[in-house]
């Protein structure tokens, strides 16, 4: 048999085997052998198993440990990428102030390599933004940078055994320029909003009370002429809350839309009789002949298309003509109002339709308004599958939006 031969070529002419009894570790045996034939005692029996049972124990101790080991090199790697993949950035460092952990996120907002920063002192690789010594008993601190604009804000904790001892000190960097720029965004808008609610509502103010005072009696002309001013100041206020409204809903996700089949000149042409003689003087049109009908919401639609027009006469010197065209390109419709005033930059052009947003310069400064306009065209439009843009010319610009229409 097999056996037998092994046993001639090994030089071994008794065996005893004696099984080692484990649970986590492989199936194993004590193999006992002899060159020459030998009948196993009792007491031979007893004290291989007692061999046994050690060895077994030793086999046993040692795939515990290695368990062991491998769960906390699991445990640590698990950690590892949930504390990699956090939005905050994390570095751990000795108590003498030597790096010893930064993750990911830290690394990017400190703009260093994260391996790089191992070993290293903190207090250096911190220095671009705040001055360890400075911080002392400090518990956080919020900095600031231009290149580029970040706010952060960042944590200081000792970390400590479970003997209270300190075992290190950890900083955590937290990235607040979105949370920064909405409390901007905030100030900005109660700024805005209480200025423009103050001028209307003291204009109806200032005129109830001439029409109320006791002692002076106005003739018809003149009451009609002020109760006209509170009725445009009151349609002026409306028009701003509902300008917030619209806002709150394109933000919050639940504009409605009713949709139907239009054709964009038909829509131009009912606004055309909202401006006055005068002003529809200044407004040049140049439409397609034949639009094919597009899906929008007609309300949504024509509250883009006026706003784009009365923006183009707003921004115009006076009495500058503006162009308004309607086209066909790409499967979709165009509508383009062009001006003739001072034009937008490049960098305007990537804010302008942002909410609040005003250009600075002398026709903006001379007209009211809270920036919203442009922002909410963008969301009515964006709405229906749109898309909504400007062109800088050398002179002036164009304000254009497109809708995929039906065949």
């Amino acid at each position: 048999t097999p056996f037998r031969e092994r046993a001639r070529r090994e030089g071994f002419r008794s065996v005893l085997a004696i099984p080692l009894l484990t649970r986590h570790a492989a199936p194993a045996a004590l193999i006992l052998y002899k060159a020459d034939p030998y009948r196993y005692s009792y007491t031979d029996l007893e004290l291989a198993s007692i061999f046994g049972n050690h060895a077994a124990v030793a086999l046993e101790n040692a795939a515990l440990y290695g368990l062991s080991d491998e769960r906390l090199q699991e445990q640590t790697r698990r950690m590892e990428a949930i504390v990699e993949s956090m939005r905050d950035g994390l570095i751990l460092a000795s108590p003498s102030g030597r790096v010893l952990y930064c993750n990911q996120r830290a690394a990017v907002l400190l703009g260093v390599d994260a391996l790089q920063v191992m070993g290293r002192d903190s207090a250096e690789i911190t220095t671009p933004f705040f001055d360890l010594a400075d911080i002392k008993d400090k518990k956080q601190i919020e900095v600031s940078r231009e290149n580029p604009v970040q706010d952060l804000r960042i944590h200081f904790f000792n970390v400590n055994d479970a003997r209270g001892n300190l075992i290190g000190r950890g900083q955590l960097w937290q990235d607040v320029t979105h949370d920064k720029e909405l409390d901007r965004m905030k100030s900005a808008l109660l700024s805005t909003v209480s200025h423009e609610l103050r001028t209307p509502l003291a204009t109806i103010k200032g005129y109830a009370s001439t029409l109320l005072a006791p002692d002076v009696t106005w003739d018809a002309a003149a009451q009609a002429e002020f109760v006209q001013t509170i009725s445009d100041e009151a349609d002026r206020l409306t028009a701003l809350v509902k300008d917030l409204l619209d806002m709150s809903r394109i933000e919050a996700g639940i504009l409605d839309l009713h949709c139907e089949l239009f054709d964009l000149n038909d829509l131009l042409k009912t606004l055309l009789p909202l401006f006055s003689a005068e002003t529809r003087t200044r407004i040049k049109l140049n439409l397609a002949n034949k639009l094919p009908l597009v899906s929008l919401d007609q309300v949504r639609i024509n509250t883009v298309m006026r706003n784009l027009v009365e923006n183009a006469l707003k921004y115009s010197p006076d009495s500058a003509a503006i162009e308004v065209r309607t086209y066909q390109a790409d499967g979709q419709v165009v509508f383009a109002v062009r001006d003739f005033g001072v034009g937008v930059s490049e960098a305007q052009s990537k804010l302008i339709f942002q909410r609040f947003y005003r250009a600075d310069n002398r026709l903006a400064r001379q007209t009211s308004g809270i920036g919203l306009g442009l922002s909410i065209c963008k969301g009515f439009v964006e709405a229906h599958g749109g898309r909504i843009w400007v062109d800088s010319a050398e002179k002036g610009a164009t304000f254009s939006f497109a809708l995929a229409y039906h065949l």
